[in-house]
């Protein structure tokens, strides 16, 4: 009877403690979602901010409507791509490469409006630089949480809603410095 009673209690035990580890990996999922609707919002006020510099743009010259009409093609193509997070932060990366090109643009300062939502954008990207920073923070704990020892055993053992999270981070397109004069 001892030996029943202790069994139930070690069994009450780890039943306790596997439901701390799903509470705690929930809640770094939790954070994870989270903060990637954090990085999706001013992704998307950025969006829609270059949606208005195209329009400003349209009657402007050749190279700088074509620079607007690709980014807004990025835009699109990162809109459709949310649920591929890998290629939608590699389209988020060049659509800011992209941005850092149009911007050094002679004609672009001509633009009526632009250097008003050019600052917004600044701000915007600013933001999402630090949106990033806290998607990926969160990534890494949840990641960590995972990875460590007993819990991310036992959560690829008990709960296979809980995966590995990509990082947010700049493709080596990105990471290259710009070359002014030969881009296109």
């Amino acid at each position: 009877m001892d030996i029943l009673i202790f069994l139930l209690i070690l069994i009450v035990i780890f039943l306790f403690y596997i439901g701390n580890i799903r509470n705690h990996l929930n809640t770094l999922d939790s954070r994870v979602a989270r903060n990637f609707s954090g990085v999706d919002i001013v992704l998307e006020e950025r969006h829609n901010t270059i949606k208005k510099l195209k329009g400003l743009a349209s009657g402007e010259k050749k190279n700088l409507r074509e620079q607007f009409e690709r980014l807004v093609e990025l835009i699109e193509h990162s809109t459709a791509n949310k649920g591929n997070l890998k290629e939608y932060f590699d389209t988020e990366n060049q659509i800011s490469l992209i941005w850092s090109q149009t911007i050094e643009l002679p004609d672009i300062q001509q633009v009526k409006g632009f250097s008003k939502l050019s600052d917004t954008i600044i701000n915007l990207e600013q933001e999402i630089a630090a949106a990033r920073r806290t998607y990926n923070g969160s990534v890494e704990r949840l990641n960590n949480g995972l990875e460590s020892f007993p819990n991310g055993l036992i959560a690829q053992m008990l709960f296979k809603k809980f995966q590995f999270k990509e990082y947010f981070k700049a493709t080596e397109e990105t990471r290259k410095d710009i070359d002014m004069e030969n881009w296109s």
